[in-house]
C-alpha cells in the first residue's frame, strides 16, 4: 500500500531515483529549499517535486499500485496542484516510461517532452559591454519590497512556484534582475539549492528578448553561484533551441537527455 511518508526518508530513497538531475533535486529539497510531498510502499515510490509540478514515479509497479496512484494524483494532488495554480505537470518514471503511462485513465492525455541538463564546470565568465539602458541588481528582500517596479509580482511568482517562501529565498537563493527605467525586463533566480549546486530559472520579457539581455543576466548569475561554491545546472526542452544555444554559449556542459510525460490536469 502506498503511504505518505516523511521528506525525512528521501536520502534512504536516492538509489530508487538515480541521474544528476535528480541528484540536484533530491539534495534541494532534502535540504528544505524545493517544497515537496512523498509516498511510498512495497519498493515503489512517488515523489511530488511541487516547484515544477514534476512527479517521479520509482520502484516495481506492484498489483494495485497503479489504481490507487492513478486516484491519488487524480484526487487530493490534483485539487492541491490547482489550488497552487499549476494545472499543468509532468511526469517521470525512473528507469522507464511506461510506470507513467499507466498514471492517466485517458489515452493520449500526455506527451513526450525531452529535457537537457547541463553543469557548469568552466572558470567564472569575465565581465562583457552590457546591453544598453539596462541595470542590474541583485534580487534580494530590498528588491523584492521594492515599490511601483513593474514585472516585479512576475519574479515573486516564480520565486513562490519553486521556494518554500521569499523569506526562504532571501536567505539560501540568489538572483539577478535587469531593469530598464521602472521595469524588472528579465531576470535569472535560483531553484533546486543545495549546499553544493542550484539549478536556473530565466526569463526576459517579450519586448526585450534578443537584446543580450538573458546572456548578461546569466553571466552575472554564473559569477555569484560560483562565489558561493555553488555548482550551476541549466535545463530545458530539447526542442527549446534559445535556450539549448543560450546554455552553451554560456559554456555549460551536457550531462543527459531524459524523457518527461507532459499533461494538464482538468479545472
Amino acid at each position: 500500500m502506498i503511504e505518505a511518508r516523511s521528506l525525512t526518508d528521501l536520502p534512504a530513497m536516492a538509489a530508487l531515483f538515480p541521474g544528476p538531475q535528480l541528484e540536484m533535486t533530491l539534495a534541494s529539497i532534502a535540504e528544505g529549499n524545493t517544497p515537496a510531498r512523498l509516498w511510498a510502499g512495497d519498493g515503489t515510490a512517488l515523489l511530488w517535486d511541487q516547484g515544477n509540478n514534476v512527479f517521479y514515479l520509482a520502484g516495481a509497479l506492484h498489483p494495485g499500485d497503479a489504481t490507487h496512484l492513478r486516484d491519488l494524483i487524480a484526487g487530493p494532488i490534483r485539487a492541491e496542484a490547482l489550488q497552487r495554480g499549476r494545472p499543468y505537470f509532468r511526469a517521470r518514471a525512473v528507469p522507464g516510461s511506461d510506470f507513467v503511462l499507466q498514471m492517466t485513465t485517458t489515452p493520449g492525455s500526455l506527451r513526450p517532452v525531452r529535457k537537457r541538463f547541463y553543469h557548469y564546470v568552466a572558470p567564472a565568465p569575465p565581465p562583457l559591454p552590457e546591453p544598453e539602458g539596462v541595470a542590474f541588481l541583485p534580487i534580494d528582500g530590498s528588491l523584492l519590497r521594492a515599490r511601483g517596479l513593474a514585472n516585479l509580482d512576475l519574479v515573486k511568482r516564480e520565486i513562490g512556484f519553486m521556494w518554500p517562501s521569499e523569506e526562504r529565498f532571501c536567505r539560501r537563493g540568489l538572483g539577478v534582475a535587469a531593469l530598464a527605467d521602472d521595469a524588472i525586463v528579465g531576470w535569472c533566480t535560483a531553484e533546486y539549492v543545495s549546499r553544493a549546486m542550484c539549478g536556473i530559472g530565466i526569463e526576459t520579457i517579450e519586448p526585450f528578448q534578443r537584446r543580450g539581455i538573458a546572456t548578461a543576466a546569466a553571466r552575472r548569475f554564473l559569477r555569484l553561484a560560483l562565489a558561493r561554491g555553488l555548482t550551476p545546472h541549466w535545463e530545458c526542452d530539447a526542442e527549446n533551441l534559445p535556450s539549448v544555444r543560450l546554455a552553451e554559449k554560456l559554456g555549460f556542459t551536457f550531462l543527459e537527455e531524459t524523457t518527461f510525460w507532459a499533461g494538464l490536469f482538468d479545472k
